[in-house]
């Protein structure tokens, strides 16, 4: 250490602060693994411990929480995910392909994907609200992508959809999820299965954002039902 402390003390290299991003991100490496072969609650973090050969007070100097340690994988592996899928799809131009692609890319995140909304949907963590938020802005980077594919699907001069572009695109990840728990209890439905139906409701949503089906004035005939079912009072 004293040689290596000797050597490096010229050039501006802190071995301390690389030792602390080396062991971080083993721990990052290890804990992903165990969520998403085991899932949240059956990953423990004695386990990533002794995966890695350290122990508790180094992981928690690290992680204050297995909270903060979920929403550091999710993060992690999101951008991973997105930079290696992001970059083959900027030559990518036809929507319909470039979204075989991101499900493609998915599966390896579902298990995280999931684990970590059910964590925002919960709220809770120390300090209060610091985790769910980061969860949130990590979830909405995936988010973002889906609805700029989606606003894409607008022809030039189109008018301004009747929903939220947004929320279409929360609703199509929304749709997907649900396809991949009904998958997830039998082996009825296989990959391309979800992938099919994926693409179907997704080419209904291009459908309508060009305009070859006006769904904008089916839903405007049902407004004042839609006030009333979301006020509770129909």
């Amino acid at each position: 250490m004293k040689h290596d402390l000797a050597r490096t003390s010229g050039s501006g290299v802190d071995l301390a602060t690389r030792e602390y991003g080396r062991v971080r991100a083993e721990i990052i490496a290890a804990a992903t693994q165990q969520f998403v072969a085991n899932g949240y609650e059956e990953t423990h973090v004695a386990t990533i411990v002794k995966k890695i050969g350290t122990t508790p007070h180094v992981f928690y100097s690290h992680f204050a929480s297995k909270h903060q340690l979920l929403a550091e994988c999710f993060r992690a592996m999101v951008e991973c995910n997105l930079q290696a899928v992001e970059t083959k799809l900027e030559t990518t131009p036809d929507l319909a392909e470039r979204l075989l692609a991101r499900l493609a890319s998915n599966a390896a995140l579902h298990t995280l994907q999931s684990e970590a909304v059910s964590l925002i949907r919960a709220g809770t963590s120390e300090p209060p609200n610091e985790v769910p938020n980061a969860l949130i802005h990590t979830y909405a980077r995936i988010v973002e992508r889906v609805a700029a594919d989606i606003q894409a699907m607008r022809l030039p001069g189109a008018p301004t959809p009747a929903v939220p572009i947004e929320l279409l695109a929360y609703s199509m990840l929304g749709a997907y999820d649900n396809t991949q728990f009904r998958a997830s209890w039998d082996d009825k439905y296989v990959r391309a299965d979800l992938f099919r139906a994926h693409m179907w409701l997704y080419l209904a949503v291009r459908a309508a954002l060009d305009g070859r089906v006006d769904i904008d004035s089916e839903v405007k005939r049902y407004e004042a039902l839609i006030q009333g079912a979301a006020s509770g009072g129909g």
